[in-house]
């Protein structure tokens, strides 16, 4: 169970999208709640958003490049080990 920030009711994690960049993989406001916040933007403040959105993520990106690539490489390590972990699980159990 997690609580939305938005309506403030306890719901199941399936009814929250993934964000992966979160402690517990999940956004913190509901489906329902994310829905209705885009369903009152207008077009053009929608396109503001997305430009903002774009222009400040390639300014975070060059200005952070370095501890971005650290961070990459960590994750990647780290996928690729539970992988072979379970790889090797996979392979115990079939024998």
């Amino acid at each position: 169970m997690k609580k939305c920030k938005e309506c403030g009711k306890d719901k199941n994690v399936e009814d929250f999208y993934k964000a992966y960049s979160s402690k517990d993989f999940y956004q913190s406001v509901c489906k329902e709640c994310k829905a209705m916040i885009y369903a009152k933007m207008n077009n053009d403040e929608r396109e503001k958003l997305d430009k903002y959105k774009v222009e400040y993520n390639k300014n975070y990106y060059e200005a952070n490049k370095e501890k971005l690539s650290k961070i990459r490489k960590a994750k990647y390590i780290q996928r690729k080990k539970a992988f072979e972990n379970i790889s090797k699980e996979n392979i115990s159990k079939e024998k």
